[in-house]
């Protein structure tokens, strides 16, 4: 079942085989990484600083818990951890201290071989001095295990697509009263 929503291939005909692909829309992130992470441990599910001390800010932007991370410049063998995460643990400095963690959002953690809820994964940023009001697009077809499969993103915005804008709050007043 093709879920939450099918669009059908430009350039198919009456003989031809329709092709679906599925577009898995993401809650908006805070934020979006410019490069990749400091050094750190990882799992299918999250990745640990391997020191104690906060993630430095990620687009200029400093972190908050529960922050949604749209973590997409690993590279190499790290490309498999690519994706959405939340902040779990700030991470604090000094003797006492404690890593920083972030733990894969529900909504993109579905360890299950060749799930169909990596492919066609979008998100749209918040905040970021460079990423603010940009969208990202999962740029490979899978199949994906998360985890073992890399996890390539794609700008979906900028020309000729126009940058996102976060919802604003409207208040409507009767003009009659």
């Amino acid at each position: 079942e093709l879920s939450p929503f099918q669009v059908l291939i430009a350039g198919q005909t009456a003989t031809t085989p329709v092709q679906q692909q599925v577009l898995n829309a993401l809650p908006s992130v805070q934020e979006a990484t410019t490069t990749a992470l400091p050094a750190y441990t990882a799992t299918a599910l999250a990745l640990t600083a391997t020191s104690n001390g906060p993630l430095s800010p990620i687009d200029g932007v400093t972190l908050q818990p529960l922050d949604r991370i749209l973590v997409k410049n690993e590279t190499g063998g790290n490309l498999k951890y690519n994706g959405v995460y939340y902040v779990q643990q700030l991470g604090v400095s000094g003797g006492g201290g404690s890593p920083w963690l972030l733990k894969r959002v529900s909504d993109m953690n579905d360890t299950t071989p060749d799930t169909v809820q990596v492919p066609g994964s979008f998100t749209f940023v918040e905040q970021g001095a460079v990423n603010a009001g940009t969208g990202w697009m999962v740029a490979n077809a899978g199949p994906f295990t998360i985890g073992t499969t890399a996890i390539s993103w794609s700008s979906i915005t900028g020309s000729p697509f126009p940058a996102w804008t976060a919802p604003q709050v409207v208040t409507l007043t009767d003009a009659a009263t």
